[in-house]
């Protein structure tokens, strides 16, 4: 693995971040901007092989060959006090570091939501900027939730105890200097009587085990002592700061790829196209939802046209995730998580489908009847033809009779799509037609099924217009009735 992830990073998670970047083996290297708020960090990294301090961004310049590189640059505790100081500093900060590395991580959370609109505020960025995140996608909070593995953790230790205050090994290390500024206290003393005010009773450290255990515990003794607090210890976690880390690992891998420069990536004039393509089915089957949308923006970027990234890039990568599926080596978790990385990347290039010619073929309504929850299928057909210029209305899966019937009266579709994985939820396909028949709308729809265990014999034994065994029959199938 080799490229450049930038980190930038509020002081107080300086001993977290260095101990990942520590024990990661891909990192060869990692060049730290020197400035009034990086001896600690400088500290946490120095004597182990890989720091290189750096007077300022700009002076940085990539080693050549294999190997991460890391390009880190700390923040002042307490920005999160002022919002448009906290914003105004990540934006400068990443505008440059854009100019280096292939992603940038921020070491922070929302900070009172001054980070809540990163969007927006980095809309003129042209390489992808990280936050950690929640366990459901969600950004955290703060700090503090980041440590403890969660917010959802922050909000059960609030529940248990109200009046809570929460520290780690970098609170600890900087608490007064956020305490007074944060409170807006002239000293200690005015800080333990608005603590006194507002409620707070308990300190609650949070245990990571990567600081001194007898130095973290006086800490912990000595702020209780000192506010008169009841001291207690949680077991912390830096899975979400590794995850993000991670994830951005792999973004600077893309960037960097031996067939690729970081101007290409980004939307350069050339590009080898395969290289690309084959990233994109990979970051498919690994279910890695943002790398995949990225990928499929920069394959739009340099040329490549939105057909060919569904037919060569989107498609072969559910297919592989469908066999790995049959063969047991993925499981119902898997698949969805490709599934999500699928339409993320897929909803990149249907807006460029949907405006182009060949649309108004006709309306189709597909799902995957009652019982059945496997869609890969399914999610092959529509994509297909939806690129190909046919309105596609999706029921999902496990979709009832009824509502396959509703649907159909409702939108007057040209054709209904059925599709099955499982040979006892066939019979469901038949309920479906059944339904039709009664309401008296049969004739006014075209009936086709789709699935492992369906053949064409039994959709004429039912009554359905057509059996199709893959996305490419299917829409052979439909395009015969536009030149009928």
């Amino acid at each position: 693995m080799a490229g450049t992830v930038g980190i930038l990073m509020c002081q107080v998670l300086e001993e977290e971040i260095s101990h990942l970047l520590l024990k990661d083996p891909e990192i060869k290297k990692i060049s730290v901007v020197r400035s009034e708020f990086s001896s600690g960090v400088e500290e946490c990294l120095q004597n182990k092989g890989k720091l290189s301090v750096l007077s300022g961004i700009d002076d940085f310049q990539p080693e050549t060959g294999e190997g991460l590189e890391v390009l880190l640059d700390a923040q002042h505790v307490g920005l999160h006090m002022d919002k448009k100081l906290l914003q105004d500093s990540v934006l400068s900060k990443v505008r440059i570091m854009e100019k280096h590395c292939g992603v940038v991580l921020l070491g922070y959370g929302l900070c009172g939501n001054s980070l809540d609109k990163l969007d927006e505020l980095l809309k003129d960025i042209s390489i992808p900027v990280l936050m950690p995140t929640n366990d459901d996608g969600s950004t955290i909070d703060d700090c503090v939730c980041l440590v403890l593995g969660g917010t959802k953790y922050y909000m059960e230790e609030v529940r248990k105890m109200t009046g809570t205050w929460f520290s780690t090994p970098g609170w600890y290390k900087y608490w007064e200097t956020l305490l007074l500024k944060e409170l807006g206290a002239p000293d200690i003393k005015t800080v333990k009587w608005i603590f006194d005010k507002v409620g707070y009773k308990r300190v609650l450290t949070i245990n990571t085990h990567i600081s001194d255990e007898e130095k973290l515990q006086r800490d912990s003794n000595d702020f209780a002592q000192k506010f008169d607090f009841c001291s207690e210890q949680r077991e912390g976690s830096l899975e979400l700061i590794l995850r993000a880390l991670q994830k951005a690992k792999r973004i600077a891998a893309v960037v960097s790829n031996s067939n690729l420069s970081k101007k290409i990536v980004l939307g350069g004039n050339s590009v080898d196209e395969n290289t690309m393509l084959k990233q994109l089915i990979e970051h498919v089957v690994e279910g890695d939802e943002d790398e995949a949308k990225d990928l499929a923006q920069n394959c739009l970027d340099n040329g490549t046209s939105a057909w060919t990234i569904i037919q060569d890039g989107l498609i072969p990568a559910m297919k592989i995730v469908s066999e790995k599926y049959d063969k047991k080596e993925y499981y119902l978790p898997q698949m969805l998580l490709s599934a999500d990385a699928f339409y993320n990347a897929f909803s990149i290039v249907k807006p460029l489908l949907k405006s182009g010619e060949g649309t108004g073929k006709g309306t189709i309504v597909i799902g995957v009847v009652e019982g059945d929850i496997h869609d890969i299928g399914k999610n092959l057909v529509k994509t297909v033809i939806e690129a190909s210029g046919y309105e596609c209305i999706d029921m999902g899966r496990d979709v009832m009779i009824e509502d396959y019937i509703a649907k159909v009266k409702e939108v007057k579709p040209d054709y209904l799509m059925l599709s099955t994985l499982m040979t006892p939820t066939m019979a469901n396909m038949r309920r479906v037609i059944e339904g039709l028949v009664e309401e008296g709308i049969r004739d006014t729809v075209k009936v086709v099924l789709g699935g492992g265990p369906v053949s064409m014999d039994f959709a004429k034994k039912i009554g359905a217009d057509n059996y199709c065994d893959n996305e490419k029959e299917t829409l052979k199938w439909l395009n015969s009735f536009q030149t009928a």
